[in-house]
């Protein structure tokens, strides 16, 4: 997680995994190395190896015994966004609408058991890619209504300042790309974006100057 997280060396991230797997026999472990090397193999654009991965994570959760559990289901809903991300990079369109459609209804059940604070972030970061894959699609106006869906959910507080500003950022694209631009709600958005990007930047420049640049 350190080298995921903090250091954003992928290809050691799954080398370490892999090792890891290797030795590990105990379930929960293993579906969540599985996960954590998935999203390595994806950030180096390797997405049949992710999707070989989170499937060999569904299948181990799959035999675990109380799969009413929330955290089952809240894994469930995890790999299965995650397999939606793989499609989406390999280019299979359809089938990451499908996985990523699941995983909403997976997140859905867990808000009805599980602890919906938690998940908060999650939730719109599904929602925003839903909300990218209809943008690349062509298909601005269904975009938007999961772009607003992310914003609607997403809590006012300073651990999702990042994703809001994000978030806003996509808005403001979707009401450029109307047919008539609505300008004055996408300056609205994208002022937003700025206040927020602007402090940000200050914090951590790498990750946020690029996106206060554009």
């Amino acid at each position: 997680k350190v080298l995921y997280l903090v250091k954003l060396d992928f290809d050691k991230v799954v080398r370490v995994a892999k090792i890891a797997i290797e030795f590990e026999t105990h379930p929960r472990v293993l579906i969540e190395l599985n996960g954590q090397l998935s999203n390595g193999f994806l950030k180096l654009g390797r997405g049949q190896e992710a999707l070989e991965c989170l499937q060999q994570g569904l299948s181990l959760l799959n035999d675990l015994t109380d799969q009413s559990d929330p955290i089952i289901l809240l894994q469930r809903a995890r790999l299965t966004k995650h397999i939606g991300d793989s499609y989406k990079l390999m280019g299979r369109i359809n089938e990451a609408f499908n996985s990523y459609e699941q995983s909403l209804n997976f997140y859905f059940k867990h808000f009805l058991h599980g602890d919906k604070e938690s998940t908060t972030k999650e939730f719109a970061s599904l929602a925003t890619a839903i909300g990218l894959l209809y943008e690349q699609n062509r298909n601005d106006d269904e975009a938007l209504i999961h772009h607003l869906r992310a914003k609607e959910v997403i809590k006012d507080d300073p651990d999702t300042d990042n994703t809001r500003a994000l978030i806003f950022l996509n808005i403001a694209t979707c009401y450029l790309k109307q047919r008539v631009p609505n300008l004055l709600l996408a300056k609205e958005h994208v002022e937003s974006a700025i206040s927020l990007l602007e402090l940000l930047s200050k914090k951590h420049p790498n990750e946020n100057l690029e996106y206060l640049v554009g």
